[in-house]
């Protein structure tokens, strides 16, 4: 089956989304980045353990951010939840699992 997660986090001003979606296994999963609602970066993956995503916050100069989405050791075939974390100017910020509105 399926599974969604959203991620959410205001920083500075700016909206950081994460849409994550697990393929009917694991090993699957297509991952969405939004900052201010603006798409700005996707990936399709098989089987990852981790994946970063690179973005900027607008503002002169651009801050550039990423996005890490951190698989749990996996032990067998139930999913488990992904750990999201926003790295910024040298700070790592947990990325809370929200609704998606």
């Amino acid at each position: 089956m399926a599974t969604r997660h959203h991620y959410h986090l205001d920083i500075d001003g700016h909206s950081v989304s994460l849409d994550l979606r697990t393929g009917y296994t694991w090993r699957t999963e297509d991952i969405l980045l939004l900052v201010d609602g603006k798409e700005l970066g996707y990936r399709h993956e098989r089987h990852p353990a981790t994946t970063v995503l690179e973005a900027e916050l607008s503002g002169e100069p651009p801050t550039p951010i990423s996005v890490r989405i951190d698989h749990p050791h996996h032990g067998g075939h139930r999913p488990h939840t992904p750990i999201c974390t926003l790295l910024i100017e040298g700070r790592r910020l947990p990325m809370p699992e929200s609704v998606p509105a």
